[in-house]
């Protein structure tokens, strides 16, 4: 079932929360198909949030000011004639009359709305937190304080989560120089989403670096100076140190809580016509209510090529799901299913790790050119007829190679990726 949109010539105005790299994609594909009418956009943060690649790697090592942090296509904005409410923040939507409603309970009606609000730093609740010295990383402004306290070169950075955010830190302390412990509370990098080999893979890197990786460890406190009982003394004072799962205290005056995102949909609870479940849930072109669709980290959406629900975290995605968003409410109610393969990678520790489908930790793999102890590999997923995923590490044309062959109606077929690299 298609979710109708109010769409093509009916559109005079669109409204779109969110101003991060899906809502300005969402604009740009407005204007691409055609669209000529009022484009609002409504953004919490005073101005255009970055381009988040760079904020764990070059901005934080000091090779890019945060200014050079900038979207794709910001310095075409002016072009794209949208009215950009900066510092305002959407508390209400009503999605019969597909109205908004401001913090400053100013109204804002559409004939489309666009839900773009992203996601947001997932916060544990660690005792101590809040220390001074405990950072997270998802806006400019987390990347400015980290990269601050950084540059007072501390005398052990802490990372919590050795995902794809927390070893690209860990990487980019490690060029800094700077003592690493990276404490990870399952057995394997990135567990929930890789197969515990290609988690394997990545920590063996890390360790090759000089990180201290702790595996099957969580944090149970953060400690302030002293680090005597779990509370650590005041908790107002300055972050110094960590006590384990273990029983082992950790000293360390600079720590990173890097475990995971999640959708900033919470401003949408409790909205008739809205169903949320792990991001806001949408049809298979991306609405998620009449004349009102749904892109980026927020959504999750039926992906016919997957069958099932999927929400993707990925920067590509973002801006093609904009894209395709701002052509699917040109197109009225025909418009094509959004089915991309998504695509992202992490560069960590001096290589590029990239990975390209729907993978899940206990899902089949094989090695198809080298293996971990190689430090250059390509592995796929499959469920022993299709292939699902194809991850590579320092083998970047391989992996795209492959992704464009599983882009196709009928994905790729393991037999065939088989013959074709028997082959070569």
């Amino acid at each position: 079932m298609v979710t109708p949109a109010v769409s093509g010539g009916d559109l005079a105005r669109v409204a779109i929360v969110g101003a991060s790299l899906g809502g300005m994609s969402t604009a740009s594909g407005l204007r691409g198909h055609g669209f000529d009418g009022e484009i609002v956009m409504v953004e919490a943060e005073a101005e255009l949030p970055p381009d988040r690649p760079p904020l764990s790697k070059q901005v934080l090592t000091g090779e890019w000011p945060l200014e050079r942090a900038r979207q794709p296509g910001s310095a075409t904005l002016d072009e794209l004639g949208v009215d950009l409410r900066f510092g305002r923040r959407a508390v209400r939507l009503d999605v019969a009359t597909r109205t908004l409603t401001l913090d400053d309970h100013e109204t804002v009606s559409a004939d489309a709305v666009v839900l773009a609000t992203g996601s947001a730093a997932r916060r544990p609740p660690i005792p101590g937190i809040d220390r001074p010295g405990v950072h997270l990383l998802r806006t400019g402004a987390d990347a400015a304080a980290l990269r601050a306290g950084l540059a007072a070169t501390p005398q052990r950075v802490l990372i919590v989560g050795a995902g794809f955010i927390g070893l690209e830190v860990a990487g980019s302390a490690r060029e800094l120089g700077l003592p690493v412990t990276v404490v990870e509370a399952f057995a394997t990098p990135a567990s929930r989403v890789l197969p515990p080999a290609i988690g394997m893979a990545l920590a063996a890197a890390a360790v090759d670096a000089g990180v201290d990786l702790r595996t099957d460890t969580s944090v149970e406190a953060l400690l302030g100076p002293g680090v005597e009982g779990a509370a650590g003394g005041d908790g107002d004072a300055p972050v110094a140190g960590a006590l384990l799962s273990d029983g082992t205290t950790l000293a360390a005056d600079l720590v990173l809580v890097a475990v995971g995102a999640v959708p900033a949909s919470g401003w949408l609870s409790d909205t008739p016509g809205i169903d949320l479940d792990d991001g806001v849930l949408a049809d298979a072109t991306a609405m998620a209510a009449p004349g009102v669709a749904v892109v980026g980290d927020l959504a999750r959406w039926w992906h016919r090529g997957a069958g099932g629900f999927v929400r993707v975290e990925h920067w590509d995605n973002a801006i093609e799901m904009g894209r395709y968003v701002g052509a699917r409410l040109m197109a009225r109610d025909d418009a094509e299913p959004y089915t991309p393969v998504p695509w992202m990678w992490s560069n960590q520790f001096g290589a590029k790790f990239q990975l390209a489908g729907h993978v899940s930790p206990d899902d089949a793999l094989t090695w198809i050119d080298g293996t971990p102890e190689d430090r250059a590999w390509v592995g796929v997923t499959h469920d022993g007829t299709t292939v699902k995923s194809v991850m590579g590490y320092n083998r970047n044309p391989k992996v795209m190679r492959i992704r464009m062959r599983m882009d196709g109606p009928d994905g790729l077929a393991l037999v065939d990726l088989l013959a074709a690299e028997s082959t070569q």
